[in-house]
């Protein structure tokens, strides 16, 4: 269970590859269109992939999670 337990911290505090520092708005032009290239790319929808079991029941824990929503007051 430990370990689970640390696992699961590693990958909350694991930073992931590529992404910037900065804030979009603090960027010069050329740190934008770097940061942004990614998404000029065609068929990029080739490159997703079904949700693995542990990925599926996080969505599903998120998705049940009730809206804080301002009608409720």
């Amino acid at each position: 269970m430990p370990a689970e337990h640390a696992k699961r911290r590693e990958m909350r505090t694991t930073k992931k590859p590529g992404r910037q520092k900065k804030p979009y708005w603090e960027m010069t032009t050329e740190e934008l269109a770097e940061a942004t290239a990614e998404f000029d790319k065609e068929f990029i929808v080739e490159t997703f992939r079904p949700l693995t079991p542990a990925q599926r029941a996080l969505w599903e824990r998120i998705k049940r999670k009730r809206s804080k929503s301002s009608d409720t007051k």
